[in-house]
């Protein structure tokens, strides 16, 4: 009862339950987003708790794509969040900014409302490239296949989510 799942709607799309679906009842995943381009859905637990002493994440994840563009193989990643929960939730741009970051190129001038930190499993590369509105690497790109942190949203778009540290796991 305390998860919340959703998504903008529309073109941009929201997550959902695939149980009874895409799969068996009683089967199946959350789905964040469908195999089409400029994706962004999200879900949370709307149950607030301290940090303070750390937090400790467990799941299991896939990342797959159906279809060929001819340009896109992948799917850009996903990104694990968390947000002050006194501020209304609002989710960052879609694509490489993974929900969490803003895509100023998509719409999204802002990163996720309230958010304090951001961990991106970046699968295209794009969570590190400092482009579309993100604060990037000094002297970054693409990084593909790489865990990446990225800092608060601020009202500042020169400091924003600003990219923390990141490592490439494979080329």
């Amino acid at each position: 009862p305390d998860i919340v799942v959703g998504g903008p709607g529309g073109g941009q799309g929201t997550a959902y339950f695939t149980s009874g679906i895409d799969d068996p009842i009683g089967s199946g995943w959350l789905r964040l987003t469908t195999d089409v381009i400029n994706q962004r859905g999200y879900a949370y637990i709307d149950r607030s708790f301290p940090s303070g002493m750390g937090v400790l994440v467990d799941f299991e994840y896939k990342m797959w794509r159906s279809n060929s563009d001819g340009t896109y193989y992948g799917a850009d990643g996903l990104s694990v969040f968390l947000f002050d929960a006194t501020v209304p939730f609002s989710l960052g741009g879609y694509g490489g900014s993974l929900g969490y970051a803003p895509n100023t190129v998509g719409g999204s001038p802002e990163g996720l409302a309230g958010g304090y930190i951001g961990v991106g499993l970046d699968a295209y590369g794009n969570f590190s490239n400092p482009t579309e509105g993100r604060v990037g690497e000094v002297g970054g790109g693409e990084r593909p296949n790489a865990v990446v942190l990225r800092g608060r949203t601020t009202n500042d778009p020169t400091t924003t989510n600003e990219y923390l540290a990141g490592v490439q796991l494979s080329t």
